[in-house]
């Protein structure tokens, strides 16, 4: 039987013993993790196994190293299966895509396609989805 919720709890800035207290007495049954090693995570409270079952999701597709995860959400194109690498999670691959995404249905509502800048520009810009400049160092620039 699914039980339903009409809380919202949030955990920024709650240590990690607190929020995993919060989330023990709450009795959460499966809890959801999806930043991975990426910024502003709460792997620190991951390890604290707060709920029975533990998931990481979308936020950072590769094992978190983490015993107290259960399950990585992926699919067989990111993780095809009989993948070597070791992970501390067992696969979870959905069928499709691991990430729901609908595109753009109406053609009125694509866009045209633009000039290439490079064209009136004489050079190419580079452009990066990043979450921190600091990951763009020197050797990337060289790199581009």
């Amino acid at each position: 039987r699914l039980a339903t919720e009409d809380r919202w709890r949030s955990i920024v800035g709650i240590g990690p013993c607190e929020a995993a207290k919060l989330i023990r007495h709450d009795k959460i049954d499966l809890l959801v993790e999806m930043a991975g090693h990426t910024e502003n995570n709460r792997l620190d409270v991951m390890a604290l196994k707060p709920a029975p079952v533990q998931f990481t999701w979308m936020g950072y597709q590769n094992t978190t190293g983490l015993r107290a995860i259960d399950y990585l959400i992926t699919d067989a194109v990111v993780d095809k299966p009989g993948t070597e690498q070791p992970f501390t999670e067992e696969l979870l691959r959905l069928p499709g895509c691991l990430c729901c995404y609908q595109p753009l249905t109406v053609l009125s509502d694509i866009p045209e396609v633009a000039p290439l800048p490079a064209v009136s520009k004489g050079f190419v810009t580079f452009g990066s989805f990043i979450t921190s400049l600091m990951k763009v160092g020197p050797a990337c620039i060289a790199l581009w």
